[in-house]
């Protein structure tokens, strides 16, 4: 039975490139500062662990999974290591980031049935290469956009106000119903949305 102190298991998603690993950080911190406890899990696509290196940093401990996407070639290896995790009596949290290359509505659906019972499955977009993404990876960016639930348009700190309505309008024409959060999140992201997101 999963523990009922997990707050909440958070899936920090997008595609390659887009961002997700300082929003991961940011999170994580957030989650220091005040005083919980989580663990990340870090799906590896290749052999170096760049991103579990990175995410330690936060002082939190880190599972990495190596070998393939989560949504596929080691999906059973993650879901044993979420439910671990959301029976550990010690844990308020739990931040997963899965491949950029991630099949969305596929993995959120084995996590759902076999794992997770409160996911929140946010989406970082790389908002100067959405459209460029959209032509190389279409079927990809759109399966990842209508899984999320949250949407953190990022990197807008490298485009204009013109740039900007042409993503947004973009993201609307492709039905996609999550609320959607302007950000840079190498430059922090504001207190106030990260809160709003862990509760």
């Amino acid at each position: 039975m999963t523990s009922h102190r997990i707050h909440k298991t958070i899936a920090v998603y997008g595609f390659l490139g887009s961002g997700k690993t300082t929003v991961m950080m940011a999170f994580a911190r957030a989650l220091v500062a005040a005083g919980h406890r989580a663990a990340l899990v870090v799906n590896e696509a290749g052999d170096v662990p760049v991103d579990g290196k990175l995410l330690s940093v936060a002082g939190l401990p880190v599972r990495e999974i190596f070998g393939g996407c989560i949504c596929c070639s080691v999906v059973g290896d993650f879901i044993e290591t979420l439910r671990a995790l959301e029976q550990d009596p010690e844990l308020d949290y739990i931040l997963i980031e899965p491949s950029g290359m991630a099949d969305a509505p596929r993995l959120f659906a084995s996590l759902e049935k076999h794992a997770s019972e409160n996911l929140l499955k946010l989406m970082v977009l790389d908002g100067p290469r959405l459209e460029l993404l959209l032509k190389a990876a279409g079927n990809l960016i759109r399966g990842q956009l209508a899984a999320a639930e949250v949407i953190l348009l990022n990197k807008v700190d490298a485009m204009n106000h013109r740039q900007l309505q042409q993503a947004q309008a973009v993201i609307q024409g492709l039905s996609v119903e999550a609320p959607i959060h302007e950000v840079s999140a190498s430059s922090g992201l504001s207190a106030s949305l990260v809160s709003g997101i862990l509760k």
